[in-house]
């Protein structure tokens, strides 16, 4: 098996178990309901909204991989949702920066 595969293995063992624990009582089993059928949001940051984008599976692939390499090297959890929103506002960030430089005078 490679490290791949157990870290991969690890990560899906945590989703379960995070899983369990928010069906864990009736009453949050009907806000798990609710939420996967798009009635209520559970995103903790009430800034935050959802944006769904499909990309290739190689990308996916690509940023995964990439997730784990930072995570590993800078021993923090990394997500794939958390990679990819820095790396949009970095982008972001950088075009709005040469926006601003070509309507300088």
């Amino acid at each position: 098996m490679k490290i791949s595969d157990i870290n991969i293995e690890r990560e899906n063992r945590e989703l379960i178990n995070q899983l369990g624990q928010l069906m864990s009582s009736e009453d949050k089993q009907e806000r798990l309901a609710a939420a996967l059928n798009g009635k209520i949001d559970i995103m903790k940051n009430n800034d935050a909204g959802l944006l769904s984008v499909r990309v290739s599976r190689d990308l996916i692939s690509r940023i995964d991989d990439a997730a784990r390499e930072i995570a590993y090297r800078e021993k923090r959890r990394v997500t794939r949702s958390t990679l990819v929103a820095d790396w949009l506002a970095e982008s972001l960030r950088q075009y709005e920066q040469e926006r601003l430089q070509e309507q300088e005078p």
